[in-house]
C-alpha cells in the first residue's frame, strides 16, 4: 500500500485543500495539518510506472498555493519514485521563501523498505 503524505514545517497551520493524483482526489475534504504535523493518506490506483501527474493545493494565511507536478517536472534525483501503490512519498512544506512561495521537498522509500531517501531537489507552490 502506497502512501502520500504532506508535512508542515511552514510555521503554522496550513490546510490541504487538494491532493490529485492522475486525476484522482486523495483527500475528499479540507484537512488542517498544524505546525509539525502531517497529513497521511494512501494511494493505491496505480503503481509509480503509471504516474503522470500530482496537483497539491494548500491554505496558508488565507492565500492558496498549489503545485502541478507532472512526471517532466517531478523531484529530480528520485531514482524513478513516484506516488503509486509501490512508494511512500512524503511532501514536506518548508516555510515561505522571499518570493511568497512555499518550498516544498520530497523525501521517499518503496513500500518493502522502511528507509526513507531524500531528493535534493526543491519545488514551489505558488500563491493562486
Amino acid at each position: 500500500m502506497g502512501s502520500l503524505n504532506v508535512t508542515n514545517m511552514v510555521s503554522k497551520e496550513v490546510t490541504v485543500q487538494k491532493i490529485n493524483i492522475n486525476n484522482n482526489n486523495v483527500i475528499h475534504s479540507l484537512q488542517s495539518v498544524s505546525f509539525g504535523s502531517t497529513l497521511f493518506s494512501s494511494y493505491n490506483e496505480t503503481t509509480s510506472s503509471d504516474f503522470d501527474d500530482l496537483i497539491l493545493t494548500v491554505i496558508y494565511n488565507t492565500t492558496s498555493y498549489s503545485v502541478n507536478l507532472n512526471r517532466g517536472h517531478f523531484f529530480g534525483d528520485n531514482n524513478g519514485a513516484y506516488p503509486g501503490e509501490d512508494y511512500n512519498i512524503s511532501i514536506i512544506l518548508m516555510g515561505i521563501n522571499s518570493s511568497n512561495e512555499i518550498p516544498a521537498m520530497m523525501v521517499y522509500s518503496s513500500t518493502a523498505s522502511s528507509t526513507y531517501t531524500s531528493c535534493n531537489d526543491v519545488k514551489n507552490l505558488q500563491p493562486i
